[in-house]
């Protein structure tokens, strides 16, 4: 039996740091879509109904912290059930905090590694 492919939403501001990431996830069988800031993000799940199994969130986004991004996510009925992984060059262990108590999904520490990406996709597939 042939799984489909995991869809996945990158939100990201970086364009090195989606570069890399996009080349990493492009190594499995992913449908990716890209966002760089919030804004967009917004508009692909909550006027475009974008529904991904998977949202990497970068912390570190322009004009809005990657912590209200999740919030909001969360927080709305259309897209409370996705799993978000947070994604961090940021090692603050109170920042961990905060997003396992925002209902965070996981946590993978820049720059993402073919490693970390087998090791998400093997736990969405083991949950199914």
């Amino acid at each position: 039996m042939t799984q489909r492919p995991v869809r996945i939403l990158l939100i990201e501001d970086s364009e090195a740091d989606t570069i890399l990431a996009t080349r990493v996830l492009q190594q499995f069988d992913v449908d990716i879509e890209t966002a760089n800031d919030a804004e967009a993000a917004e508009r692909l799940l909550f006027e475009q109904g974008l529904r991904p199994e998977l949202i990497l969130l970068d912390l570190s986004l322009p004009g809005v912290h990657g912590l209200d991004v999740l919030r909001k996510i969360k927080n709305d009925a259309r897209t409370q059930d996705v799993k978000v992984v947070i994604v961090t060059g940021n090692e603050a262990e109170q920042i961990a905090m905060k997003a396992y108590n925002l209902r965070c999904d996981g946590i993978v520490h820049k720059p993402i590694t073919l490693d970390s990406v087998r090791e998400l996709l093997r736990k969405m597939r083991d949950e199914e």
